[in-house]
């Protein structure tokens, strides 16, 4: 047998495993690249999941606050129609006061009017009487203390910074009330207070003071305020210092 005999089985041998060997590599390299395709395709998954997840828990927690703004939102509404009721409320009771008060002012100008009318009708009927008393008896009954209201009020009414409007609005309502105020002028030395105040003088004239207070605070709408002043007048004597803006 020829050497070339030979020599052809052992090429045919080497080049089926040359083929086979490539085969392997190929098919090894395929499932290689398959292996890290699914590898990457399960981690984008696990990725896309997570972000879902995270996703989920931003809506949630956008719904919980939603919710949460809703019901302070009608908390608030709630409250507000509250406040407002309660302040109607108190309107209607600050109402109900002045007309109180109102009512007791003109039940007591009334009865000073018929205690005054009975006095003079007892002093025309009893001259006599009355002549024989003694001078420091008449004097008492001169001197005899007044009525505490709006009728025997001595008021004095200084201005500051006021409109003529609001000075025509508490001259009429004052004397809706009863009072006959004088406005003077401030004098040089005398110093105005910062804000609208009523000063008395006697405590019997507190109330009479207090009224004023009311009226004056609901036409100026602000804040006034109420002292017992220190100066020697009579006891039926009240101050009033008016100041504007």
């Amino acid at each position: 047998m020829s050497e070339e005999t030979h020599a052809r089985p052992s090429q045919s041998f080497a080049i089926v495993i040359a083929v086979t060997a490539l085969i392997l590599a190929v098919a090894s390299g395929v499932v290689n690249y398959r292996q890290n395709n699914l590898a990457g395709l399960e981690s984008s998954l696990r990725d896309t999941k997570d972000q879902l997840q995270l996703a989920k828990n931003d809506i949630t927690d956008i719904k919980m606050k939603t919710i949460q703004q809703l019901l302070d939102a009608e908390l608030s509404v709630r409250g507000l129609g509250k406040l407002k009721q309660e302040n109607s409320s108190l309107r209607q009771d600050l109402s109900d006061a002045n007309a109180r008060i109102a009512g007791l002012e003109i039940r007591t100008r009334q009865l000073d009017d018929k205690l005054t009318a009975r006095n003079k009708k007892n002093s025309k009927s009893t001259p006599t009487a009355i002549s024989k008393k003694p001078v420091a008896q008449q004097s008492a009954t001169v001197n005899a203390p007044k009525v505490a209201d709006a009728a025997t009020t001595d008021l004095d009414i200084y201005t500051l910074k006021t409109t003529p409007a609001l000075r025509q609005e508490v001259t009429q309502a004052l004397s809706r009330k009863g009072f006959k105020g004088k406005y003077l002028p401030p004098s040089g030395a005398m110093k105005m207070a910062g804000t609208t105040t009523v000063f008395y003088y006697d405590k019997d004239y507190k109330a009479v003071a207090e009224s004023l207070l009311a009226t004056l605070t609901a036409i100026t709408r602000k804040k006034v305020v109420l002292k017992k002043g220190s100066s020697p007048y009579p006891p039926n004597k009240i101050i009033v210092h008016i100041v504007g803006r």
